[in-house]
């Protein structure tokens, strides 16, 4: 059995993508606490990736890494999970999109963007989504509740 929740809106860089405009064919974010990534359709995935786009040093694991300091420039995601007096907006840093890796050959770390492109206009919320928060699966009442965590990790 996987939990999902409705999903109305993501906000990036102060623009509201609703969900039922940007994605008609789907409003459910399924949590998938199996996958150590968030996935995201193609055009949603694609403005956060245009952060990184230009600074790809190479890739780990099929991702992009990228330097690390770019993460102080990069922008905030919120996402409007839930209906009615069950909504919540909750928001991921780049700190929480993205993870740093250690690269042995070269005695570096980097970073590696979190955020995979998913097919149609699925949403898996993976690790970097649910680490960030508590996640309260409420089988009575058949909701899900979040709350963020104060030091993610």
């Amino acid at each position: 059995m996987a939990w999902a929740t409705p999903l109305s809106s993501l906000t990036y860089e102060n623009r509201t993508y609703e969900w039922h405009e940007a994605m008609p064919s789907s409003s459910i974010a399924v949590l998938a606490s199996a996958d150590p990534f968030i996935s995201l359709p193609p055009e949603l995935r694609g403005l956060l990736f245009a952060q990184i786009y230009h600074n790809i040093t190479g890739m780990v694991g099929g991702q992009p890494e990228f330097p690390c300091e770019m993460r102080l420039d990069m922008a905030d995601v919120t996402l409007e999970l839930g209906e009615g007096d069950m909504a919540h907006n909750l928001t991921l840093s780049p700190y929480d999109y993205t993870f740093k890796v250690y690269r042995s050959s070269e005695d570096i770390e980097v970073c590696v963007f979190g955020v995979l492109r998913s097919h149609a206009s699925q949403v898996a919320l993976g690790w970097p989504f649910l680490r960030r928060f508590y996640t309260i699966l409420d089988w009575d009442e058949r909701r899900i509740r979040f709350v963020p965590k104060s030091d993610p990790e």
